[in-house]
Order: structure tokens, then C-alpha cells, then sequence
């Protein structure tokens, strides 16, 4: 467990005042500390090593773009916005030690630490939130309306931001009180009581009314409330309040304006139209008969309209609002601003659309006022705004709750439910396959994260090929996917998995061929339980990749060293050549025969770590630059990490490790001398330099001997030089 691998190396440098640094240790939420300037986390506590799945060493030894997926670039630039406090909360995607991917929610604060500017951040998985709560934080909370919840007694359960910044009440003050005793008008003319009765029973209640703020300040509201459910059940109400004293008030000055345009109509004009095109929203007129009267820059611009004459004295539902969403054809009987107009009553509606002039439509969130002459309705002011982001944003929410963000499948939570609906007499038999991709450290240690996600997303793709469109193919875990699959007998479902091993078998990702361990299993009666159905299926799964984990190993080696091969004849032959060598030099100093092969099995994977270098530094002839010999003297460290991933090779990786140190200490990567270096790496390293001066530099059998003696105690091990020779000098050597 992450946990057991924590531990504080601070010693004081981070966080010196004790109590502080128990607090900060031993936080239950997330917390990081990082360098502005380098990104370099510097700092975490327990619950971030546990919930990104690092041990302490590891998490602060990563930099704050290897946990985050945006681009280097944007990271500096929210980095920058965090660090002025431009902004202090975002919604980042994090990657997890085990790769998976997580929506978190993330409080940034500027803080000095040994003198460097640095970023603290709080941290909070949004994912794992149940829906419910994610569309309380992000439709409740942050609403730019005011909201309140009542449970069935009327007293209030909780409000959000806008509520507190239109009323001017915390939740503290009236948590578990009567809402009407806070925000009821006193005067009785006002005290129009919203029918919550009605509300309770399942109804939606929309009227305008009303109510007093903290300071006993009056204001005009729209009330919309509706059933708060839970679990199917109606527990209460949530009530939203939209402030419409200005809207009111526009509407009264346009009809001011109105009234006196007999005397001054031109002069009415002018100034009615400054104050419709300073607003932000959209705001149209008609008059009885549906015809456009007016619209402002705004509305016209959202619209896509050069300027009024384009709809004025024109039907404005024929223009904008003919269609629904779908696209299909909305009768001027069914527009609600029509419907609205008609009754002499005001709307509310956040679920259509208009249509733009050139024919795209897009959201719209908008309000219908009838006007009133005499007592009679002559009219009505729409406002309205582009809803899209705000759509998007809840479609995204939405989504994220049940898909795995990186494949986009199915997520574990949608997999569960779709258990439950599925699990029906009438799709029998049911079938569940249980899947791990194979190779998915390999790739993610030797290739990258980039190189993980790639095969995460073609191992996805061909799941969703080779499965029907009604079959649930999920993600449940970082490497795992499952499969469900109704009406599907046991038969059908054997064949179905060697269909995805042949398919993924074909796909090749870096130097990996794709496979997968699968296990299945069948629900055939109604009394079987699926979740054990599903165990079993995991079961199978875990016995296929136990028994075929030798092979799967010498497959991914295989793989890995015929695409280096591929890459390079010359690396081919090297290989080869100084695998024979070695061989050669562990029978001369009679190792056993384990022993000897051991050597030349090490020396022909010496190289495999070369598979991540560049083509170009791979093939290259002439001297390295700075940039390329740091890349290339990573080729021992790389394939240490190959070969010590699997059971078989794990014996050669440290002779690969060493096999460029040098007797007296100057090699890489370690520096490490003499008897230090292991006699595999020793070995290989007098065998490799041998080969490699008579195949790629040509030089003759001479002039190497001459070579090798004067680096005999300063690269090569003395004892071996002296073996070697002997080889030599007998001609027994390749």
C-alpha cells in the first residue's frame, strides 16, 4: 500500500513549525506544494501519496506536469493565474500512478517557502462525487441564480451563493428555519405565499412576486420551484428566485418612453435604443400579432443580423424561433412566447433554441414579459441569452459520470448499473468477459505515459469493433475492461474472445504487440447472481494470465528486441557477435554451463534499451552533441527496466545496467569500479568494446589488441583482458 511507503524526508525544509507540519501530514484532504518557476513538487502529505498511488520519494520526485495532462505550456500559464490570483479554482484532469486518469477540483494559494515563490494546492477528486453531488456543486452552487432547498416542513435545507448575495442571508442563520419567516414581505399587498402543497405533490410552480431581503429591502422576483427528489422520492422543494426588478423596470421605462412618444417619438427612439443595446442580453418586442417591434445590438448580433429593418414588422417566430432542437418544425401554437403572449403571462424556458440567420441554431435561456395598455395585453419583451456553454458544461458532467475519460467507454459505475437493468429473464443467457491488457507497465516505464494511453485507446477500439451495439464495454480499472454481454450463450462468448486476441494480436504499439488476458463467464438461470458471475469471469481471467504469463513475457521481449533488429541491421549483428563472445570468455573461465549461458543470454539483450533511442541517434556516425549523449548513455537504464519486469530476464538486467562502467570508475550510469560491477557487466563490456572495433570502426585484429591493453585497468577488468588476448591469440574469437 502507497501508505506504508510514506515517509517525510522534509527534515524541516518545507514546513519547520511542528504543529503546522503535523497539521499539514495528517490532513484528510489532498495537499501539494510545488515550485512556480520549475514545477518541482516539493511537498506532500499522506493522502496525496495515497491518492495518487506514489510513495513519498516518488510523488516529490515528479514535477507537477507529470501528474497534470494539460500541455507544458498551460500549465505555466494557469500556474501564473493561480500565482497572481487571477484565479484560485480550476478543474484539472490528473494522471494517477496506476494511469488512471481523475477530474479534480483544485485550490491554488501563492506560498514562500525557503525563499522560492511557490503554489499550495487542495486538491478534490470530483469523479468519485455521485451525480447528485456534482450537480449540486456545479448547477446548485455556482448557479448565477439565487437557490434555496426546503424539506417537506418548509425549512430550509440549504441555499447557495446567489441567494446569499441577493438576500443577504447565510446558510448559518437560517439552516433548519421557516424560509417565509426570513424572506416573506411584511406588507400584506406583497404577501403572495408560494403553494409548496402543490409543489410536494409533483407540480412545477412558476410566478412572480415579491420578497425582502436581510435589510428589509423589497425587491421583484420570478419564483420557478420545483420537486426536490431523492432516490424517487420527493423529500421537499428547491426554489429559485431571479431578480427581475430591472427587467421590470425596463419594461415600465419602455412603456414610459412609449407614452411619450406622441410629443417626442424620434427622441424616444434614440433613447429607448441606447438602454435596450447597453444590456448584455438579447432583447426583443412583438406586438399581438407576433410581429417583431424592436431588438438590440446585442440580440441582433447573437442572431446574426446586420440591423433591425431584417425583422422589423416581420412574424420574429417564423424568423427565429420555427424549429425545435431536433430540427423539427415548431407551430406557432406550440412557441411558448406565443402561447405566453396570448394568456398575458410571463415564461421562463432553458431547453430550445433559435435560429441564427444564416440557419444554426443554438441554446437559448429566455424570459417572455407581456405588456399591458388599459388592461389589455398589446404585447411582449423577450430577453434572452446564448445558453451553449452553460449546456455544454452540464452535458460534460453528465458524461464523465458514467465514461472513462481517456477511452471513452463505458465507466465502472455505468458497467454496475447496466448489471442491474440487464439482469432480466429475457436477455438470458447473459455473459460477462473480464479482460486485462497486457504489457501496460512495460510501456508506461520504457515509452512513456503517451505510449500507455495508446494502447489503453487501441485495446478500447477493438473491444468496440468486435462487440455488438447493444453489448456494455467498460473500463473498470487501469488496465482492466469488462464486457456484457445479454442473450449471449457460452459458445458464442469462447468465440468472441479469440476474436479479440486475433484483432489486438494485429495491432502493434511501439515496439509491443497488443494482447490481453481474458476470462468469461455465462448466467444462464434467473436465480444465478451476476456479481458472482462476474467473479468468476475476473477468476478466469487472472488463471489465463497466469498460465500464459511466460509466454506473454517472452512474446513482449521478443517483440521489443526484433524491432530494434528491424530498426538496425548493425544492431542485429552487434547482438549476435558479442552474445558469442561473451560466451566464449564465461567458458574460458569455466562458469557453469548455467552460469555461461546466463552471460550470453545477457549479452544479447545488452542493448535493448536502445529500442527508445531516435532514429537518427540510433543510426548516427559522428560524434554525439550534449542533448544526444545524454540520451543514448540512458539506453543501459532502460533496458534494466525491460528485462527486470519478467521473471526470466530478471537475473540479466543488472549485467545490462553496468555493461558501459569502467574499471576505474569513470562510466555511466552509476560511476561504480572494480569488483563493484557484477562479472556479467564486465564481461560484456571487454566483449562489446572488442566487437565493436573490429565490425564498426574496421580496425585490425592488431591494432584492437594494442587498444584493449592500454585500457586494461582503466575500462576493462585486467583478468579479462588477459582472457580475452588468449582467445584471440588462439583464434578461437569470432
Amino acid at each position: 500500500m502507497v501508505n506504508s511507503n510514506y515517509k517525510d524526508n522534509s527534515n524541516g525544509t518545507i514546513i519547520s513549525d511542528i504543529g503546522f507540519k503535523s497539521l499539514f501530514d495528517n490532513n484528510v484532504n489532498i495537499l501539494l506544494i510545488f515550485e512556480k518557476a520549475t514545477g518541482k513538487i516539493l511537498y506532500a502529505n499522506k493522502a496525496a501519496c495515497e491518492y495518487y498511488q506514489y510513495s513519498y520519494d516518488e510523488l516529490t520526485s515528479l514535477n507537477i506536469r507529470n501528474i497534470n495532462i494539460l500541455s507544458e505550456t498551460d500549465i505555466k500559464k494557469e500556474i501564473e493565474k493561480a500565482y497572481l490570483e487571477k484565479r484560485k479554482y480550476f478543474n484539472f484532469i490528473h494522471r494517477l500512478a496506476n494511469n488512471d486518469l481523475r477530474r479534480v477540483e483544485v485550490s491554488a494559494s501563492p506560498v514562500t517557502v525557503d525563499g522560492k515563490e511557490c503554489l499550495f494546492l487542495i486538491v478534490t477528486d470530483a469523479i468519485n462525487k455521485n451525480s447528485q453531488q456534482l450537480m449540486i456543486a456545479d448547477l446548485f452552487y455556482e448557479s448565477p441564480n439565487a437557490m434555496v432547498i426546503i424539506n417537506d416542513e418548509k425549512k430550509v435545507l440549504t441555499i447557495n451563493k446567489s441567494f446569499t448575495k441577493l438576500f443577504g442571508y447565510h446558510l448559518h442563520e437560517i439552516e433548519g428555519k421557516l424560509l417565509k419567516d426570513f424572506v416573506m414581505a411584511d406588507d400584506s399587498q406583497y404577501d403572495v405565499i408560494l403553494n409548496i402543497e402543490r409543489v410536494l405533490k409533483g407540480e412545477v410552480v412558476n410566478k412572480n412576486s415579491v420578497r425582502k431581503t436581510k435589510n428589509n429591502q423589497l425587491i421583484d422576483v420570478n419564483i420557478i420551484a420545483t420537486p426536490y427528489v431523492i432516490n424517487n422520492n420527493i423529500i421537499g422543494a428547491l426554489i429559485l428566485y431571479n431578480d427581475i426588478t430591472e427587467q421590470l423596470k425596463l419594461v415600465k421605462e419602455i412603456e414610459e418612453i412609449k407614452h411619450k412618444a406622441h410629443e417626442e417619438l424620434k427622441e424616444s427612439k434614440d433613447n429607448l435604443q441606447l438602454l435596450l443595446d447597453s444590456t448584455v442580453e438579447g432583447i426583443y418586442g412583438m406586438d399581438i400579432n407576433g410581429l417583431c417591434t424592436f431588438c438590440n445590438a446585442s440580440g441582433l448580433k447573437m442572431l446574426g443580423f446586420a440591423n433591425q429593418d431584417e425583422l422589423l414588422g416581420k412574424n420574429i417566430h417564423d424568423i427565429i424561433h420555427y424549429r425545435y432542437s431536433d430540427g423539427n418544425p415548431m407551430p406557432i401554437d406550440e412557441c411558448k412566447t406565443y402561447i405566453a403572449l396570448k394568456e398575458g403571462r410571463g415564461v421562463y424556458v432553458d431547453t430550445e433554441v433559435f435560429w441564427r440567420k444564416d440557419g444554426t441554431p443554438f441554446d437559448v435561456e429566455y424570459y417572455s414579459y407581456p405588456q399591458f395598455k388599459d388592461g389589455k395585453v398589446v404585447g411582449a419583451v423577450i430577453t434572452f441569452i446564448d445558453n451553449t456553454e452553460k449546456k455544454k458544461h452540464e452535458e460534460n458532467i453528465i458524461y464523465l459520470s458514467y465514461h472513462d475519460y481517456l477511452t471513452g467507454l463505458y465507466n465502472r459505475k455505468y458497467f454496475e448499473e447496466a448489471m442491474i437493468r440487464m439482469d432480466t429473464k429475457d436477455n438470458l443467457p447473459i455473459s460477462i468477459i473480464f479482460g486485462d491488457v497486457n504489457g501496460l507497465k512495460l510501456t508506461n516505464d520504457i515509452f512513456g505515459h503517451s505510449a500507455g494511453d495508446h494502447l489503453l485507446k487501441t485495446a478500447s477500439q477493438v473491444l468496440k469493433n468486435v462487440c455488438r451495439k447493444d453489448d456494455i464495454v467498460a473500463r473498470v480499472g487501469g488496465d482492466e475492461f469488462a464486457i456484457l454481454l445479454p442473450k449471449t450463450n457460452e459458445r458464442e462468448t469462447f468465440i468472441l474472445l479469440g476474436k479479440i486476441k486475433t484483432e489486438l494480436s494485429k495491432q502493434k504499439i511501439n515496439a509491443i504487440k497488443g494482447s490481453i488476458s481474458l476470462g468469461f463467464m455465462t448466467k444462464v438461470h434467473v436465480e444465478d447472481d451476476l456479481e458472482k458471475i462476474m467473479e468468476i469471469a475476473e477468476d478466469w481471467m487472472y488463471k489465463d494470465k497466469i498460465s500464459n504469463r511466460k509466454n506473454i513475457s517472452s512474446e513482449m521481449i521478443k517483440d521489443i528486441i526484433d524491432t530494434l533488429h528491424k530498426r538496425s541491421d548493425a544492431e542485429k549483428r552487434h547482438s549476435i557477435n558479442v552474445s558469442k563472445i561473451a560466451k566464449q570468455i564465461a567458458e574460458k573461465l569455466n562458469l557453469p554451463e548455467t552460469e555461461v549461458r546466463k552471460i550470453k543470454d545477457a549479452a544479447f539483450y545488452h542493448d535493448i534499451g536502445k529500442i527508445v533511442l531516435d532514429e537518427n541517434v540510433l543510426k548516427k556516425n559522428s560524434p554525439f552533441n550534449d542533448k544526444e549523449k545524454k540520451e543514448f548513455e540512458q539506453h543501459p537504464v532502460i533496458g534494466y527496466r525491460i528485462l527486470n519486469l519478467f521473471d526470466d530476464t530478471l537475473d540479466l538486467a543488472e549485467g545490462v545496467l553496468y555493461h558501459h562502467e569502467n574499471w576505474n570508475g569513470t562510466g555511466y550510469p552509476k560511476g561504480i569500479s572494480g569488483n563493484e560491477i557484477s562479472l556479467i557487466a564486465r564481461i560484456i563490456r571487454i566483449a562489446e568494446a572488442y566487437e565493436s572495433m573490429i565490425t564498426e570502426k574496421k580496425m585490425n585484429v592488431n591494432d584492437v589488441l594494442v587498444e584493449i591493453k592500454k585500457q586494461s585497468g582503466i575500462k576493462y577488468d585486467p583478468e579479462l583482458t588477459k582472457i580475452l588476448l588468449e582467445i584471440v591469440s588462439t583464434k578461437m574469437i569470432i
